[in-house]
Parts: structure tokens; sequence; C-alpha cells
């Protein structure tokens, strides 16, 4: 579990990284287009369910937005100073 906790964090790090210097709506654009090619690739029978979970995420996602965003902030603050 913790392994896959580190490879989330790790991926989330590196697309944070590769966008810091492009607009929001680009960001939008790029993470819809790969979740569209990664539910291309689930079995069709599948698709409803992962649909069903990203909706239920984002009302959460929204809430923690702020937080998430200081943490990495401060993670970033400090591990650049």
């Amino acid at each position: 579990m913790a392994a896959n906790q580190d490879s989330f964090e790790s991926a989330c790090d590196r697309v944070l990284a590769a966008t810091e210097n492009v607009n929001d709506q680009d960001i939008f654009d790029v993470l819809i287009a790969v979740a569209t090619y990664r539910m291309a690739r689930i079995p069709p029978d599948r698709h409803k369910a992962i649909a069903r979970y990203i909706e239920e995420c984002i009302p959460d996602m929204l809430v923690d937005a702020r937080d998430a965003a200081a943490a990495h902030a401060a993670r970033h603050f400090i591990t650049h100073h």
C-alpha cells in the first residue's frame, strides 16, 4: 500500500512539475484527454463504474483542493529552499 501511495505521489509531482508553466485550461484539457485514453483501455463493462467513481470523487476533490495546494506548496518550498 505504501509503495502505491509513493508511486501516486510521485506521479502527481511529475505532472505538477511538467505543467508548472501551463495555463489551467490546457491542463484540464490534457487531464481529460488522458482520462479518456485510459478509459478506452479499460473493459467496456467497467466504464460506468469508473465514471461513477470519478463523479463521486469530484465534490471531495473540490473541497480538498485548497488544502492539497497548500500542502504541495509547503513541500515544494521546504525541498527547494
